[in-house]
């Protein structure tokens, strides 16, 4: 009511727009509202940002701003966690800044581990995200600015290296995948960035792919707490645990657990039951789906859980069915208990879930199916179980120890104070 000729011109296909300013030559539709649906609009802001002059209080100590999406739970928050978890809050100030978070059930996780929070979805409509993540950037002279799957912040970075050189710019790169290429997205803004930290090697490659200089990008693997997340005895009690454990998420297909349960039954096999831990904006459709298969006996819904490893440690095996991946966290934790790993290829999963540690489904036709046969397999087989698991044991503290991560993150801003004197 407000803005009714900017609405209507929302109706406009967003393949139109685009060439539209193609055409002209010219920003004749500004696309950054759509850049927290579809990133391959990604485009840096053609002109001067009108960005917001105000005055700050004066740094005492150097000041890092974490830019991500989302402020509750999820596997790449969990990373962004670690990493300000590992910063010395004597010498550095914190600001965290949320773009688009629907959800803050991490906000007393995040006010342990930074000094300020900005969730900046509440006061400002998405096309002046860029515009505000920019003038906070600016006027709190951030020393360090580090970008997580944000795309709304990646258009900002030519006009804030141009207005303060000295700030040093750095993104986290967790996905690889074709329908969610970030890399192939952003690539318009790699030369502004100082650093890029890739999440694992399929990132590192993506990033080289793309012409990034190897000195500008730095390999640092999730970190798992070894202490925490230990590994438990085979299950011999029945009935079998298929875990799922993720966000409820439309890229992570979990609509897809009904037919694999469907499969199972259809196989007569053992007795079984799927445990969904998490939730999410798919999570009414999931439990419709459930109840219109007439699997409600064989679900159980724990909604988001705050500590994981119990869930972990009493499963058979855990299940990832996600279309677009990094490494997930949620893999990395299983095999860190001993768990064996059924999952679809995707991303870089592979990189964990291989024929040492569980099952991989490639370039499959019925995913469901696929992956409900792997899974009967393995719930017939505990010594199997058994090596895949203690294997993927061996594989996270050979690769993905916590103290490590924490190490390598230490190092970054270690590298900040070198590059800053």
């Amino acid at each position: 009511m407000k803005h009714p000729l900017r609405s209507a011109g929302r109706l406009l296909p967003l393949a139109v727009k685009e060439r539209m300013n193609q055409l002209v030559g010219r920003e004749l539709f500004d696309l950054r509202f759509y850049l927290q649906f579809q990133p391959q609009s990604i485009a840096l802001a053609a002109g001067p940002i009108q960005g917001i002059e105000y005055a700050t209080v004066a740094p005492a100590r150097k000041r890092v701003a974490l830019i991500t999406p989302h402020l509750g739970p999820g596997g790449a928050e969990k990373v962004l966690l670690d990493i300000a978890g590992a910063c010395d809050r004597s010498e550095y100030e914190i600001i965290l800044v949320a773009t688009q978070s629907e959800d803050d059930r991490w906000i007393s996780r995040w006010r342990e581990k930074v000094d300020h929070i900005y969730d900046l979805a509440r006061i400002v409509l998405p096309e002046q995200m860029p515009a505000a993540i920019y003038s906070l950037a600016k006027n709190w002279a951030m020393d360090l600015v580090l970008v997580q799957n944000t795309l709304a912040a990646y258009t900002v970075v030519r006009a804030l290296k141009k207005a303060r050189p000295e700030t040093h710019i750095v993104d986290l790169i967790h996905a690889v995948d074709e329908h969610w290429d970030i890399v192939k997205a952003t690539r318009a803004a790699g030369p502004y960035f100082d650093e890029r930290i890739a999440v694992s090697e399929a990132a590192r490659e993506r990033l080289l792919e793309t012409g990034i200089s190897e000195d500008k990008v730095r390999l640092i693997r999730s970190g798992i707490d070894l202490k925490r997340f230990t590994p438990a005895a085979v299950r011999s009690e029945q009935p079998h645990r298929i875990l799922f454990a993720g966000r409820l998420d439309p890229v992570k297909q979990p609509l897809l657990l009904v037919d694999i349960a469907t499969e199972l039954r259809q196989r007569d096999t053992a007795n079984f039951e799927i445990v969904v831990a998490g939730d999410g904006p798919e999570s009414s459709r999931l439990r419709e789906r459930v109840q219109r298969a007439g699997l409600e006996g064989i679900f159980k819904f724990l909604g988001n859980v705050s500590d994981m490893a119990p869930v972990f440690q009493s499963a058979d095996v855990l299940v990832v069915t996600s279309r677009t991946e990094g490494i997930p966290l949620a893999a990395l934790e299983a095999m860190a208990c001993a768990r064996p790993v059924v999952a679809l290829n995707a991303g870089a999963v592979g990189e964990v879930v291989d024929e040492t540690t569980g099952v991989l489904i490639s370039n499959s036709k019925n995913p469901a199916a696929d992956l409900a046969e792997a899974i009967s397999e393995l719930l017939a087989d505990p010594g199997c179980r058994e090596t895949l698991g203690r294997q993927g044991r061996a594989r996270i503290e050979s690769d993905y120890d916590a103290q490590r991560a924490a190490a390598a993150y230490r190092d970054l801003f270690t590298y900040l104070r070198r590059w800053r004197t």
